[in-house]
């Protein structure tokens, strides 16, 4: 129920597929970045890019026909961006990308314009989507920016509804210390801007917070050594929100990067060597408690969950008080329905971290299968008072009011999901219920057709 779902079989199936090596001669030429990741990474990157690719409507425009090249060029920028976020994200609110061969008219609904001038336009972002790009300035530009960091910042900008230079942040001191690290920042900007003076970031991003935002987002993976050493307490802002680093990466002097030749890598296909051969380029000591735990991600990334499992037992046997392995296994556990041993997992995480808002979601969902419905309740209410509430949390806490017979605050949950989720066919699904158990069929009904609509597969489960 908590972490579905044909969607995943489906990226599985996808991933499963051997990495074509067109693909990988066009990421080492045209993203230069890709050069400069540690293995894992790069194998993550790849594996993000595929999705990608694969559930975008790509669309050529003025022309244009969009080919393999122009796909892996732009969804491989995009998703470096997400690439350290905790919860693997494949800007799922954006459905079409839309590629013109250079610059083009700048339309009347624009939102957020990358170029202010009006005949000469590279890209935009609307409100979930499209995004628009200019295939002639995908791979960087004169002044080190980049298109599509810029309109790809502006999404993530926009993923809470307002586009307003701050994106989704954990917590209300993360929150504040945003506000007054990136309002002194750009009043700088905006000052500096206007006197004329030189600035390492582009002076588009006095135009507005989002377009400061955009603009630092593209400085930060673009040129992040000068962002680091002028500008620290912006860059780290920024390191925080995408959890990376990029001033370590191994730049080469005058921050050039060779991308011209395909790199001596090796792809197994073979899933076990491919974990092993991932851990080994991590240079974790082999048979330690973090190598285990990285090949139980890996597996269970990879929807191995009975082999996620023995590698977290692995793990526990050697960091018997590694709260984070504990959350693990309990998602993993909970997958393969092993919900008791699952609850009991999220509880020790629970007892070493009691912030572990993870842990939390994990027993959440593991106390509605028990029935438990005021403990899961209890657990829901604590995620709502920590940091910013996710769509899941709203539709955690309305089946346990639901399971409590308080069906209108359910609804109110489950409405607040429905608007919130990337994805929300399980939200309506479960809402539909809701109206059933309230005499409402004619909303359940309609409830239950839009969660077909977008996931035609919950209506065989």
């Amino acid at each position: 129920m908590f972490f579905s779902s044909k969607q995943r079989q489906r990226r599985q199936q996808l991933l499963a597929e051997p990495f074509a090596h067109d693909w990988l001669k066009y990421l080492t030429r045209n993203v230069r970045q890709y050069s400069l990741l540690p293995l894992a990474e790069k194998s993550a990157l790849r594996d993000r890019l595929r999705i990608f690719i694969a559930e975008k409507d790509w669309v050529g425009c003025g022309g244009l026909t969009v080919d393999d090249e122009m796909k892996v060029t732009i969804a491989a920028q995009a998703c470096l961006l997400v690439l350290g976020l905790p919860h693997e994200y494949y800007y799922d609110r954006i459905r079409t990308v839309l590629v013109y061969p250079g610059t083009y008219v700048h339309p009347s609904r624009q939102r957020g314009t990358f170029i202010p001038e009006q005949e000469a336009v590279y890209g935009e972002y609307w409100h979930r989507g499209p995004v628009i790009i200019s295939w002639q300035n995908a791979r960087g530009l004169e002044d080190h920016g980049n298109l599509v960091f810029h309109e790809f910042a502006h999404h993530l900008d926009d993923i809470d509804g307002e586009m307003d230079g701050m994106p989704p942040l954990e917590s209300s001191e993360q929150q504040q210390r945003w506000e007054r690290v990136a309002g002194d920042e750009y009043a700088d900007l905006v000052r500096r801007s206007a006197r004329g003076q030189a600035t390492l970031l582009n002076q588009y991003g006095a135009t507005s917070p989002a377009e400061f935002f955009a603009v630092s987002t593209e400085c930060f993976f673009e040129q992040p050594r000068p962002l680091k050493e002028q500008h620290p307490a912006l860059y780290e802002i920024l390191m925080d929100f995408y959890r990376q680093d990029p001033a370590g990466w191994p730049w080469a002097d005058g921050a050039q990067v060779t991308m011209n030749a395909v790199p001596d890598e090796v792809i197994p296909e073979d899933e076990e060597a491919s974990v092993e051969e991932t851990v080994r380029q991590m240079r974790l000591q082999q048979h330690g408690p973090d190598a285990y735990f990285a090949r139980g991600v890996l597996y269970a990334n990879s929807g191995d969950y009975e082999r996620a499992c023995a590698a977290y037992d692995q793990a526990l046997q050697l960091a018997p008080d590694d709260g984070e392995v504990y959350q693990h296994r309990a998602e993993a556990r909970l997958a393969l329905g092993r919900v008791k041993e699952a609850l009991a997992d999220a509880d020790a995480a629970i007892r070493l971290d009691s912030s572990d808002l993870d842990a939390r979601r994990t027993r959440t969902a593991a106390n509605l299968e028990l029935r438990e419905h005021r403990q899961a309740l209890e657990d829901a209410e604590a995620l709502m008072r920590y940091g910013k509430p996710e769509a899941e949390d709203f539709r955690l806490r309305g089946l346990a009011k639901a399971g409590l017979r308080d069906l209108h605050g359910a609804i109110s949950d489950l409405s607040r999901a429905v608007r919130r989720a990337n994805e929300p066919a399980q939200a309506y699904l479960d809402r539909s219920r809701v109206y059933d158990a309230l005499g409402m069929p004619h909303e359940a009904r309609a409830d239950r057709e839009k969660a077909y609509r977008l996931d035609p597969d919950l209506r065989d489960a």
